[in-house]
Parts: C-alpha cells; sequence; structure tokens
C-alpha cells in the first residue's frame, strides 16, 4: 500500500523549453535514433539525398530545412539542440519511446533557453562555451571542454553552474543558445 507521494516533479526535463522568451525551433530530419537534449549537426544540405527509408513530401518530394544527426567527428556544422516531443505513435510509453526514431521530424531549437544533456565529469560555469562530445554512446551530450571529441556549439553559454563529478553520472542543465 502506497503512504506517501512525490509532491515535487523534477526540475528538468532533457530537451525541454525552459521559459516562454521568444524560441526559433526548426524541422529536421533524423538521420539515425536520437534523445532528446542532444547537440546535432547539419547533415543532408535541402535537396540532397536523405536516409534510406524516407518517404518525401507530397510537394516537390523534400524537405526544406534538411536532416541531421549526432555528431561523429570536428568539421560538422552544429544545427542546435533537439527538443522534447511527445509522440503519440510510442503508446505504450516506454523509455525507448524517449527519443526521435531514425526519419522522424526533429524538433531542433537554435534560439533560446533549452534544457540539455550533460556528460559525466563535467564542472561548468555561467557563459562557459558548450561543446558537443563526438564520440561513442555520449555523442551529443554537452561539455565545457574542447578537444579532439568535442565540436563547439555556436554561440551557445551554460546558464547555470553544473558538476557531473561522477564517471558515470549524466546530468541536466540549461544552456542559451542564439543561432541565426
Amino acid at each position: 500500500m502506497q503512504t506517501s507521494y512525490g509532491i515535487n516533479m523534477g526540475r528538468y526535463i532533457a530537451g525541454q523549453l525552459d521559459d516562454l522568451r521568444s524560441s526559433v525551433i526548426e524541422s529536421y530530419i533524423a538521420d539515425v535514433a536520437m534523445g532528446f537534449g542532444l547537440g546535432v549537426m547539419t547533415s543532408v544540405v535541402p535537396g540532397g539525398t536523405y536516409a534510406a527509408g524516407f518517404i518525401p513530401g507530397p510537394i516537390g518530394g523534400g524537405f526544406r530545412q534538411g536532416s541531421v544527426k549526432l555528431p561523429t567527428a570536428g568539421g560538422q556544422t552544429f544545427a542546435g539542440f533537439t527538443v522534447n516531443q511527445h509522440n503519440e505513435q510510442t503508446y505504450p510509453f516506454t523509455a525507448s519511446s524517449a527519443a526521435y526514431a531514425a526519419n522522424d521530424i526533429v524538433n531542433v531549437c537554435r534560439r533560446g533557453l533549452v534544457v540539455v544533456t550533460v556528460a559525466a565529469n563535467v564542472t561548468a560555469a555561467i557563459t562557459d562555451t558548450v561543446y558537443i562530445v563526438c564520440s561513442g554512446a555520449t555523442a551529443g551530450q554537452i561539455t565545457n571542454s574542447s578537444g579532439s571529441s568535442a565540436i563547439a556549439a555556436t554561440n551557445s553559454v551554460f546558464k547555470e553552474t553544473m558538476n557531473t563529478a561522477s564517471a558515470s553520472a549524466t546530468g541536466l542543465c540549461l544552456v542559451e543558445i542564439n543561432m541565426p
């Protein structure tokens, strides 16, 4: 028998927009399955060749924004952060349905205040530069250290302090992005 109830909800949800300020959200096609609150890179420019299984739209057979993918190496173009979306197609809800599937339409925040997933072992201060991890299972998570396995998140800064001091703990943090 349940004898107590948690009154407080969690502070953040990965990919949530934090406030009601004017945000810029653009739609892309997901080249691969990806979670919410992750940094993504431009993959296919408009008019290019899309991932296998993509069915083009009825008008013009294309998609204006192109597609996005998780980062894999340096030299890629940062598109923004994936925004949380409730998918009606994923009933009943499971942990694996809390993500975009390959070929889904992905909402990407290019301007605004968004909650992102922070990699393990990150100690960040307000206004630190944001970098996107581009290797392994943590691809798309953010850090504040540059290096060969990280890509700068253009025009993005931490908006609060963050400390994921454990090698196995990731966290959620506010980041402000101001892309053109």
